[in-house]
């Protein structure tokens, strides 16, 4: 039985696994700003178990988030990204980090930016977190519920 099976995975928070991901994350955003995208996609689990949703759009799957983000993060420069109320739970090898990302580049030369919601799901993979799922929408103004 390994370490993390003995724990009760709803009520540990997995300290050190929460810091692993979040360096993770940084890894991540510093790999898209210098445009080291072979670094980007090796923080990927790409495969048939890959999803994506981002914008409203029909679920995407590996090749379509790699080309999107080869793609996107290609053609911008100057990007910075904050991850507004970063929440990181894991649950023994699949950690779920949630936040408000506000997003600034320059694409073309001209300021772009976005706020937007954020929720990628991580899989300890050959001791590696790597994404398995991303799901980006607009953040907008609460809905009266």
């Amino acid at each position: 039985m390994t370490e993390h099976l003995a724990k009760d995975i709803v009520t540990e928070p997995y300290v050190a696994e929460q810091a692993q991901v979040r360096a993770r994350l940084d890894q991540i955003w510093d790999a898209a700003a210098r445009k080291d995208l072979d670094r980007l996609r090796s923080y990927h689990l790409y495969g048939s178990k890959f999803t994506e949703f981002k914008d409203g759009a029909p679920r995407g799957d590996a090749s379509s988030n790699e080309a999107g983000e080869r793609g996107f993060f290609s053609a911008i420069t100057d990007s910075e990204v904050e991850m507004g109320d970063l929440k990181v739970n894991v649950f023994g090898d699949v950690a779920i980090a949630t936040f408000n990302g506000g997003f600034r580049a320059r694409m073309n030369g001209e300021p772009i930016a976005a706020q937007q919601q954020a929720t990628l799901v991580f899989v300890k993979h050959g001791g590696e977190w790597k994404i398995t799922h991303e799901h980006f929408s607009p953040l907008g103004a609460p809905t009266g519920r």
